[in-house]
């Protein structure tokens, strides 16, 4: 554990289109945080792709090789909490299956009360959700889905109170 729970952190991800800013939830995801931030430190982020855009559904990034199917080499368990996915900006672990998780996360673009008691939830976006909006959709599972190139994130930056 690389991270206190006790304190406040936020992401800022430097997209293309401009930044989205993200409040961490340490205190609910400890295993979840400590591994975004861990991972945004050694700049795993850095130039990835969101290697998946559905359109008022949500974003998903966190995969270096830009496929969906990368990760860091470890996984942690799931942190399911009384959080929900019951608004648009909420960050969540996406994962295969309970407990795999990794480095891959997406964020909402609408409810998605679906996945609640399913994903880890770690975050919400405070600014920048319009930026998410812009990008055009990309679905690797389409024929011309993997040859369009994802929408970049240059960087991630972590500020701990």
């Amino acid at each position: 554990m690389t991270i206190d729970p006790s304190k406040k952190y936020s992401a800022v991800l430097s997209t293309e289109f401009g930044e989205i800013t993200i409040e961490l939830f340490a205190d609910k995801a400890p295993w979840a945080v400590n591994s975004f931030v861990f991972l945004t430190r050694e700049k795993w982020y850095d130039n990835t792709t969101f290697f998946s855009v559905q359109p008022g559904i949500a974003v998903i990034a966190g995969d270096p090789s830009g496929t969906g199917f990368g990760g860091p080499g470890y996984a942690y368990s799931s942190e399911i909490t009384d959080l929900k996915f019951d608004k648009t900006g909420v960050v969540g672990v996406f994962s295969s299956a309970a407990d795999l998780n990794g480095s891959r996360f997406f964020i909402t673009l609408d409810e998605l009360p679906q996945f609640d008691g399913v994903y880890t939830i770690f975050g919400q976006v405070t600014s920048g959700l319009d930026i998410l909006e812009k990008f055009p959709s990309r679905d690797l599972s389409s024929p011309t889905g993997s040859m369009q190139e994802g929408e970049k994130i240059l960087g991630v930056t972590i500020t701990e109170n």
